[in-house]
């Protein structure tokens, strides 16, 4: 009988061939383990993506701010958070954060006023007088100091100010003001 037709019929000797249970769960725990690492850290290095968004965004409104300061010698006042040109108290004049162009008496100062990169949070602009102990108003146009605010996702930022960010109506913890 040739050698190729012989079969082992011995079922004690077993085939060594493949993986065990044990083998198999512990190669799926230990990628399972690295997954979840793999993952924290892009969820981690996200937050301060769009942190590092939300400062570059309010240092170009400061930007636009004192180019505007500088042809009007004041700041915009201020409507419920956002910049008003006019002044008028409007809430359909003033500007919203993310889809309106900075434009004053025809003069445009950023294409476009940056919105916050997560949705559903504003920015916060607020304008002060001189002695930053009021809130500039149609009446009060002695508008010379300012503050824009965001809200900070990484709270192990070095940047955040929870004290000297304290504006009316808001928590935000990260302030740019007038130099």
């Amino acid at each position: 009988m040739p050698s190729f037709l012989i079969f082992n019929k011995n079922p004690k000797q077993k085939n060594a061939k493949g993986f065990t249970l044990i083998e198999l769960l512990i190669v799926v725990s230990i990628i399972a383990i690295l997954v979840s690492i793999g993952a924290a850290s892009f969820m981690r290095a996200q937050r301060q993506a769009r942190d590092s968004q939300r400062k570059s965004d309010l240092g170009e409104v400061r930007s636009a701010l004192e180019q505007f300061y500088g042809d009007n010698n004041r700041y915009p006042e201020a409507n419920a958070g956002k910049i008003d040109c006019d002044g008028s108290a409007g809430p359909d004049t003033a500007l919203s954060w993310g889809s309106d162009a900075f434009t004053c008496n025809s003069k445009t100062y950023l294409g476009e006023l940056p919105g916050d990169p997560t949705s559903g949070q504003d920015y916060y602009y607020e304008s002060r007088d001189i002695s930053d102990s009021t809130t500039c108003t149609e009446a009060n146009k002695n508008c010379h100091r300012f503050a824009i605010s965001a809200d900070l996702e990484n709270q192990d930022d070095s940047d955040r100010d929870e004290i000297n960010c304290n504006l009316p109506s808001t928590t935000h913890d990260y302030c740019v003001l007038n130099p």
